[in-house]
């Protein structure tokens, strides 16, 4: 059950999150399928990256959020750039087609979320250049993630973070 916040908490400590869907989604849950962190909720910081996602799938709901990341006890793992930490990450959950992975240290039931740079298909063609043909190292694949625009992600993989969300409206495109 979620803790009831002041109207001053909320404007203090609140951001705004967005996630793409082909539907209005109230009431969020973690039965979402499993993408660069895994499996869990997913959320954009920026809404022109929700919109751009948006267009590459197809779906035309934006749906926006309010969230409280700073209340205790969420465990949270941050990327604040691409890093090599990142990209092995990256690269475990893609080398394991994302859905059948659960042993590794994100898939932790400890971390309630994880934030940092998303994917883009220019990243993931990359991504998976180096996968199969192995035609490029590790530290140029950094090099160009972190030189290209990046979206800011959050994944919350626990029920607690999601009692942190509030939905807040929808747009669709």
């Amino acid at each position: 059950m979620s803790r009831k916040f002041t109207q001053e908490e909320i404007d203090k400590y609140s951001i705004t999150l967005y996630h793409v869907s082909d539907h209005i989604i109230t009431e969020p849950s973690l039965d979402v399928l499993p993408y660069e962190f895994g499996s869990g909720f997913y959320l954009f910081e920026n809404k022109e990256d929700a919109i751009q996602f948006a267009n590459i799938t197809g779906r035309n709901v934006i749906n926006k959020y309010s969230f409280m990341p700073v209340c205790p006890p969420l465990q949270a793992k941050t990327f604040a750039a691409p890093t090599e930490e990142w990209l092995n990450m990256l690269l475990t959950k893609l080398q394991h087609s994302v859905a059948l992975i659960e042993d590794d240290e994100y898939a932790n039931p400890d971390i309630d979320i994880i934030n940092g740079p998303g994917m883009t298909p220019e990243l993931i063609e990359v991504l998976g250049r180096f996968l199969t043909d192995h035609e490029l190292e590790p530290e140029q694949i950094l090099l160009y993630a972190r030189n290209i625009k990046l979206p800011m992600q959050w994944l919350l993989k626990s029920e607690k973070a999601l009692s942190y969300l509030k939905f807040v409206g929808r747009e669709k495109l």
